[in-house]
């Protein structure tokens, strides 16, 4: 049997400030975002992994693995991910986008394991909006990202320009929604 070419992450090490809350501990459907997006993530692929701090989200029982730099934003979640892959491809997604749908999810996996040239499958909405938080990374660009953390470049779109990158369009990438403020949450809950 081949191994697989991507494993799943779900970034939850965020400080959820303009939510008020940990958006991760948010009650969904009888569970928590995170599980819902981890559950998702692991019916897909077989497995997923948690990157956050493991003392907040021990009680979900869920695989888990910290931010190597806690406080950086996201792109200290995706080093953390590209160090612990033992993939060629990391599948990035936020906690707080609970309604990515499957296909979605599987075509970037696909588009990932057939990439020959770029290093990171991130997908546009139809309007050209980019996704940095549901993409795939190949674990190549590690060193790259390794050295942005340590130039204090934390924004993801400006430490991974240079890369390599496979931007489709298509209209089955149309909601990156994610859930940052309390608005955001009633608007999804109502």
């Amino acid at each position: 049997m081949k191994p697989p070419l991507v494993h799943p992450y779900v970034l939850a090490g965020g400080n959820s400030s303009r939510m008020g809350r940990d958006k991760a501990l948010l009650p969904y459907n009888g569970k928590t975002l995170l599980e819902v997006v981890h559950g998702r993530l692991a019916s897909l692929f077989g497995a997923a992994t948690v990157v956050g701090p493991p003392e907040r989200y021990a009680s979900l029982n869920l695989p888990i693995i910290p931010d190597l730099h806690p406080g950086c934003g996201p792109l200290s979640g995706i080093e953390a991910a590209l160090t612990h892959c033992e993939t060629e491809w990391a599948l990035v997604v936020a906690c707080d986008m609970p309604t990515l749908r499957n296909e979605m999810l599987i075509e970037i996996a696909r588009m990932a394991g057939s990439e020959q040239i770029a290093k990171i499958v991130m997908p546009q909405s139809p309007d050209g909006r980019a996704e940095p938080l549901c993409a795939a990374y190949h674990r190549s660009i590690l060193p790259i990202i390794r050295k942005s953390l340590k130039k204090h470049v934390y924004k993801v779109t400006d430490a991974i320009r240079d890369i390599p990158q496979n931007t489709p369009k298509s209209p089955i990438f149309s909601d990156f929604s994610n859930l940052n403020t309390p608005a955001d949450w009633e608007a999804f809950r109502g």
